[in-house]
């Protein structure tokens, strides 16, 4: 088998084993597109913006996961929740994340996260 044959068999390959994913919902197109991802366990916090004077629009999705899970999203003072499957947009100059409920051990929390347009 030539080399070029063989890459192109390899391509074929590589791109039947690629994951497909079903546009069920339009959280699974969102969370395609999302440009950061981070994992949470138990008692974490991640700081996702911080400015003195710029305010950050960002929208945050957990995908489906095991259990009741929900995150917590504090901005500028404010508390906004994040439930399992579902999105939210948040704007603030102080953006944390943190997991708003118990997750079990050995397990972690799954967050997408990305840069919104202004509402």
């Amino acid at each position: 088998m030539k080399i070029s044959s063989f890459v192109a068999v390899m391509g074929i390959l590589a791109g039947a084993a690629a994951p497909v994913y079903a546009a069920s919902s339009g959280v699974d197109d969102e969370l395609m597109k999302m440009q950061h991802e981070a994992v949470l366990q138990s008692n974490q916090e991640l700081l996702i913006a911080y400015h003195l004077t710029k305010v950050s629009n960002y929208r945050v999705c957990i995908p489906e996961q095991p259990g009741d899970i929900r995150l917590k999203v504090i901005h500028d003072g404010e508390v906004t929740e994040v439930l399992d499957g579902t999105c939210e947009t948040v704007s603030g100059r102080h953006i944390d994340v943190m997991a708003d409920s118990k997750i079990p051990a050995g397990d972690d929390l799954v967050l997408k996260f990305g840069h919104a347009k202004a509402a």
